[in-house]
């Protein structure tokens, strides 16, 4: 994190993937939703410590999967060498608290993720915290 004198914390992705599950939450909250995402965004993979096998989950996530491009109102998914797994973005209400963010919806656009359900909010200038939902659950 850079404490900068002139506002809020800056974050890196890199920082925050060495935050804790309880640390990330908590910066996602105190987040306003931001810039839109736009353009081809890098992404780290992030599983809770409850999860099953959380921590070769995320290995083989963040070693697979590359980014998201943003483009208008939608966006896909970045996998190594191929492009799939589309979605759309629009602004929208946080499952988690209620508040604005930005709301990355597959449920229109894909097979594959159809019960997949993303929100993110710009936690420094072009850095992103986003939390997966599934609607079965």
């Amino acid at each position: 994190m850079t404490l900068r004198a002139d506002g809020p914390p800056r974050y890196s992705i890199d920082e925050l993937a060495c935050r804790s599950w309880n640390e990330l939450e908590s910066i996602y909250r105190s987040a306003a939703p931001g810039n839109a995402p736009s353009g081809f965004m890098r992404v780290r993979v992030v599983f809770p410590p409850c999860a099953v096998l959380a921590g070769p989950r995320e290995k083989v996530s963040n070693a697979l999967w590359q980014g998201k491009h943003f483009c208008g109102d939608g966006l896909i998914n970045q996998w190594r060498g191929v492009k799939f797994i589309k979605g759309a973005v629009s602004p929208g209400e946080s499952w988690l608290d209620g508040r604005p963010a930005h709301i990355l919806d597959y449920q229109n656009t894909s097979v594959l993720w159809n019960d997949v359900r993303d929100e993110t909010r710009e936690v420094s200038p072009g850095v992103y915290i986003g939390l997966m939902y599934l609607r079965r659950c």
